[in-house]
């Protein structure tokens, strides 16, 4: 039997910084060859274009993600 590789989460915070960010998950995608990634990406209140171009970006990758939209900019520990 194939031993089963553990799920491994990357949490990724970003505030209206959809270049950087996008940038970020391309370099996950060529530099890891783990298959049992799943991205949890928070969007900290960015403006409503940010993440309108963030979902659209998000769209080109094939990798298990998450996009949790936040309303307002919770800071960094998200108080």
């Amino acid at each position: 039997m194939a031993k089963r590789r553990s799920l491994v989460s990357i949490i990724i915070l970003t505030h209206n910084l959809v270049d950087i960010t996008l940038q970020c998950l391309q370099a996950l995608v060529k530099n890891s060859n783990y298959s049992s990634i799943e991205i949890i990406l928070i969007d900290n209140g960015s403006t409503r274009e940010n993440t309108r171009k963030l979902k659209r970006g998000l769209s080109r990758f094939i990798f298990d993600h998450r996009l949790i939209v936040l309303a307002e900019n919770k800071g960094f520990q998200g108080n």
